[in-house]
């Protein structure tokens, strides 16, 4: 995989897959990029256990897009904790 190769800085922590009809695009058919950074990515901590001798923290992150409230994505994350 890709990701195995790259920085760790390099690879993104969340992909949002959106379907080309639902990008916000101006008159002329091009992308409005700054309305697609509007849309909030936000983690809370919800538990922390041990596994193996790891400490681990679980993440729900939630994707909401701020103009209008839509949820795109809801998941929930195990995190290694340093």
């Amino acid at each position: 995989m890709c990701a195995d190769r790259l920085a760790r800085f390099k690879v993104p922590k969340y992909v949002l897959p959106t379907r080309a009809e639902d990008l916000p695009t101006t008159p002329s058919g091009r992308a409005r990029k700054f309305l697609l950074t509007q849309r909030a990515i936000t983690t809370r901590a919800i538990d922390k256990y041990v596994k193996r001798e790891r400490r681990y923290v679980r993440h729900e992150v939630t994707v909401v897009d701020v103009e209008t409230g839509k949820l795109y994505m809801t998941e929930v994350r195990d995190i290694l904790s340093l």
